[in-house]
């Protein structure tokens, strides 16, 4: 006797509700060093852990704490290797030399869009990511930008107009651009920028309008350079043993969620939220400057790039990698995804 679809379906989902009665539920500490209320959380991290929720039938749960609670930014790989946290969310940037072919992703001038730059970051990292960031699992990566720069007193059109400024990098790579233009790279996490400024100890930084203003700093700054100076790189990584402890239908759940498709949908609000940022710094009648590049402002930037690249791939060489293979996968990638910026 044939089972109606009707039937069939009755059976099946009697199956999988089955399947996830027979499942152990985990509760899987998620740490991240954003604020609970900045986008970053609301419309990033929360809504990613709310869909593997969805799709483990409720198996997967997660505890989160934000604001750097189990540790500092710069600590969160090895939070989550060690089993401190069972999820993070991190900058591979704040670890300046430990991830050289993620790096690349950190070289002013390159990429023009975070959300098809997520998706990039993701395909391109994989094959990497299993030998440099081996100790955990990493699910995907994502970007936010564009960054750009904001300062006290001095305003900062042209490259040159850095020298002698000490200014908070994004990144390694920017920190080694900022050099070569002899300003002062002074490191700092972005939440610290509005004390930084305050205290005289930076004359500006570099970051996402967005933030700059959930932080406070649009309080100290009143010089703006909106121009895509690089994107800022994060990775969403889990820890391996507390993954392969998962059923395999938790497993799916997490896979599902851990690729470029999830990187996008990771990306889109909050580059929507640090865009808004600009356009509220641009309307604004408080005196503040907001200058938008043009073509010659650019190409002016640009012009400093290579020697940037040129040391990112003395470093990678030295670890075994082909700097040129590299680069090359690195902008095909971002091509397919229309987030190469023009003239790279």
């Amino acid at each position: 006797m044939k089972l109606t679809h009707r039937v069939l379906a009755a059976v099946l989902c009697a199956a999988a509700g089955f399947a996830a009665a027979q499942e152990k539920p985990v509760t899987l500490k998620f740490s991240y060093w954003v604020p609970a209320q900045h986008p970053i959380a609301t419309k990033g991290i929360l809504p990613w852990a709310e869909a593997i929720t969805s799709a483990s039938g409720g198996t997967i749960r997660f505890a989160y704490f934000p604001s750097a609670q189990l540790g500092k930014a710069e600590d969160h790989y090895d939070m989550v290797k060690d089993g401190i946290a069972d999820v993070g969310w991190l900058n591979p940037g704040f670890n300046p030399g430990r991830w050289p072919v993620a790096a690349a992703l950190q070289i002013p001038l390159l990429a023009s869009s975070p959300v098809g730059g997520s998706a990039a970051f993701t395909e391109w990292y994989a094959p990497y990511a299993a030998k440099e960031m081996a100790d955990v699992k990493v699910c995907f990566g994502h970007q936010i930008g564009p960054i750009s720069f904001s300062s006290a007193s001095k305003k900062v059109v042209m490259p040159e107009d850095l020298s002698g400024m000490k200014i908070r990098p994004s990144s390694a790579m920017e920190a080694l651009y900022l050099r070569q233009m002899g300003a002062a790279a002074v490191p700092g996490a972005f939440p610290e920028t509005r004390e930084l400024i305050s205290r005289g100890v930076i004359d500006g930084t570099t970051g996402v309008y967005g933030s700059l203003i959930s932080f406070g700093a649009d309080k100290v700054t009143k010089h703006h350079l909106a121009i895509p100076f690089s994107m800022a790189s994060y990775v969403v990584a889990i820890n391996k043993a507390k993954y392969e402890s998962l059923s395999p239908r938790q497993k799916k759940a997490i896979d599902d969620h851990c690729n470029a498709e999830a990187a996008q949908r990771f990306a889109t609000p909050l580059f929507e939220f640090e865009h808004h940022g600009l356009q509220a710094l641009r309307e604004r009648k408080d005196g503040r400057e907001v200058t938008m590049p043009t073509p010659q402002i650019l190409a002016a930037w640009k012009a400093k790039v290579p020697a940037v690249q040129a040391e990112w791939a003395k470093d990678v060489k030295s670890r075994g990698y082909e700097p040129e293979a590299l680069m090359g996968q690195l902008r095909k990638a971002l091509a397919k995804y229309n987030a190469l910026l023009a003239d790279n």
